[in-house]
């Protein structure tokens, strides 16, 4: 199928995408490379399809699971808003760290996809600048069913990372820091990637999916945990920003979760914290 896409000038040449076409044939064995289409308008449909065809998903499923997460997230205090990032990061006390990511943001396609306050996470309301459905629920997870636990969470939780401090590991930038923070960067970053992945199993088996989506959805979040673990402690020893697909763990060795049998009491903080640093453009 041939799509023309409109331009001020006319119809531009014919692309050759074909959207029949299977995920084996736009994806290299465990190296994730997103077939972006041009124009603009065509970058959605991509980068959606792309992770939803890789892991077999069923797109009705995984919009029922962004209410679900915003649902469990509720019953905890916790809201989920869509925002304008830029402003929202701008009127924030990262005055460096806002200066490195618009100058990111127009030289290489970066862009700010979720931060919070300890209380409300917000969400890139623009989808193209998050990487599509999947990555807009990796996100959810990973700072409200994984972080967020951290920093409502008191001593008795029993975690590495928690309350005050867990939230000093949020709101520090940890840019070319001394190797031993970074490693302890890996650490706060992989005891959070446990939790949400603790979480996410409460919600699937809660809500009414198929065994199908919650073990392939279940292996899609590891993965993505794993290439983001990975990303996130490169980005801080090098400053390189480099596309999150670029090295994609598929098949990565499981994450244990933990299970967040405690109570928590999310505090809105005076600040927020260090917007997610994240290329998902090619």
């Amino acid at each position: 199928m041939n799509i023309q896409p409109n331009s001020p000038d006319g119809p531009s040449p014919a692309l050759p995408f074909d959207p029949t076409r299977k995920a084996r044939d736009i994806v290299e064995p465990r190296v994730i490379r997103l077939e972006f289409l041009s124009p603009r308008s065509l970058y959605d449909y991509s980068q959606r399809m792309n992770l939803i065809l890789q892991y077999n998903l069923d797109p009705a499923e995984v919009a029922a699971l962004d209410s679900e997460i915003r649902a469990f997230l509720a019953t905890h205090g916790v809201e989920v808003s869509l925002a304008s990032l830029e402003r929202v990061v701008e009127q924030d006390v990262y005055s460096e760290v806002y200066r490195i990511n618009r100058a990111l943001a127009e030289d290489e396609g970066h862009h700010e996809t979720c931060v919070s306050d300890g209380k409300t996470v917000w969400i890139h309301d623009q989808i193209e600048h998050v990487g599509g459905e999947c990555s807009r629920l990796y996100d959810m997870l990973h700072v409200g069913c994984g972080h967020l636990f951290q920093w409502a969470a008191g001593r008795e939780s029993g975690l590495s990372f928690y309350g005050d401090e867990a939230w000093e590991m949020a709101s520090k930038f940890f840019l070319k820091a001394p190797e031993p923070e970074i490693q302890r960067v890996w650490r706060y970053e992989r005891e959070a990637a446990q939790l949400a992945s603790g979480n996410l199993a409460r919600i699937l088996e809660q809500g009414r999916f198929s065994s199908r989506f919650r073990e392939a959805f279940a292996c899609m979040f590891n993965d993505y945990a794993a290439t983001d673990l990975e990303y996130i402690t490169a980005f801080y020893r090098t400053g390189e920003v480099r596309s999150i697909f670029d090295q994609w763990q598929r098949g990565a060795a499981v994450i244990p979760s933990i299970q967040s049998d405690f109570r928590i009491q999310p505090i809105r903080r005076s600040n927020r914290c260090i917007p997610l640093l994240s290329k998902r453009q090619s």
